[in-house]
């Protein structure tokens, strides 16, 4: 079913709220990482420890990116429907189906 919903997102931009792609220009134009950041940290549903440790970073530079990114974009983490709506559109940007 996931992949099936992230190629649904992929393929209909109607679906997409366009963070995704927001996101991913400003990653290129300021050599940043937030797209992985944004998604390892949901993939690993909000564990700090699990998502610095895949980062290969310290959670406190993951907990100041995902601050950094609320302010930047307006990136909700504490809003369920928000964070799945985020993870969907980082998955089909980074063409992984999961």
């Amino acid at each position: 079913m996931l992949r099936r919903l992230v190629g649904a997102v992929r393929q209909d931009s109607e679906l997409r709220t366009g963070i995704a792609e927001r996101l991913r220009a400003y990653d290129a134009e300021h050599a940043t990482d937030y797209c992985a950041t944004l998604l390892t940290y949901l993939r690993h549903f909000g564990d700090v420890a699990a998502a610095s440790g895949k980062l290969h970073i310290h959670q406190n530079t993951l907990r100041l990116r995902l601050r950094r990114a609320e302010q930047l974009f307006g990136v909700s983490l504490t809003d369920p429907t928000r964070r799945l709506l985020l993870m969907l559109e980082l998955t089909a940007l980074a063409g992984t189906d999961t």
